[in-house]
């Protein structure tokens, strides 16, 4: 009896700790995602507010300059690639003639 009431007393400490460090620092995931760890019933609307600014006409908007930008930083990206695969094979089959050159002249 004596050993299982030292473990409710450990358990009801251990849970006294856990409240008191969440009605401090809050849980630690949320407040890595930046997000509040209690509910609260009045941060509702603002949550609300919050997710307007992702309705589906203002994310993804073709027009929009952000939107363009981003598009266009993807196609010079492609770009820069293609072009420097190409010096890439030009290079290799330059020094490749330039060998056989080498080896026929020899």
């Amino acid at each position: 009896n004596a050993m299982e009431d030292r473990r409710r007393e450990r358990q009801a400490f251990a849970q006294n700790q856990m409240m008191m460090n969440k009605q401090v620092a809050g849980d630690p995931y949320m407040q890595i995602l930046g997000r509040p760890s209690q509910v609260n019933p009045m941060m509702a609307g603002a949550a609300l507010g919050q997710a307007r600014g992702y309705s589906p006409g203002q994310m993804f908007n073709p027009e929009s300059q952000y939107a363009g930008d981003l598009y266009n930083q993807a196609y010079q990206g492609q770009l820069s690639r293609n072009v420097a695969n190409a010096n890439n094979a030009a290079a290799m089959k330059g020094g490749m003639m330039s060998m056989f050159g080498n080896i026929l002249g020899g």
